[in-house]
């Protein structure tokens, strides 16, 4: 963070053990707030080595941050030529409205809300996004 004065730092774990049980959770969370980091949510495959759990708590006052990597579980744990491999998933409406019952009170409050799909095989992430953002208005 000194190295980056000025700027809003949010941190997305990939090892599970930061948020193995709720004790370990409450505690990243609260480090997170004590160092104005914000906690990036986190929607992805479950089952392996790399799968954190999606916890709907925010870190920071001003900024929540969710990153969507789909829900391909087979190409997540496995070796990929690309990206694009690896998270080659469309949500459906009904997952991206389900998503958007979760994040829509986290978003409302803080001033700056970001989601990004990392969905990015094809044209998925900027359909599911599309899609997201029209539940989204329409909440």
């Amino acid at each position: 963070m000194e190295h980056l004065p000025g700027d809003t730092l949010s941190i997305e774990f990939r090892y599970p053990s930061w948020l193995e049980n709720d004790a370990v959770t409450a505690d990243t969370l609260g480090l997170l707030r004590s160092l104005g980091l914000v906690h990036t949510i986190v929607d992805g495959p479950q089952g392996s080595a790399y799968s954190v759990p999606a916890i709907w708590k925010n870190t920071h006052p001003d900024h929540a941050l969710l990153r969507l990597h789909g829900r391909n579980e087979v190409a997540y744990g496995m070796p990929a030529k690309t990206a694009a491999e690896r998270f080659d998933y469309a949500y459906n409406s009904a997952e991206l409205q389900a998503l958007a019952q979760r994040y829509s009170p986290i978003a409302r409050s803080v001033r700056y809300q970001h989601a990004v799909f990392n969905n990015c095989m094809e044209d998925k992430s900027q359909l599911n996004a599309r899609e997201f953002l029209e539940v989204l208005n329409a909440g």
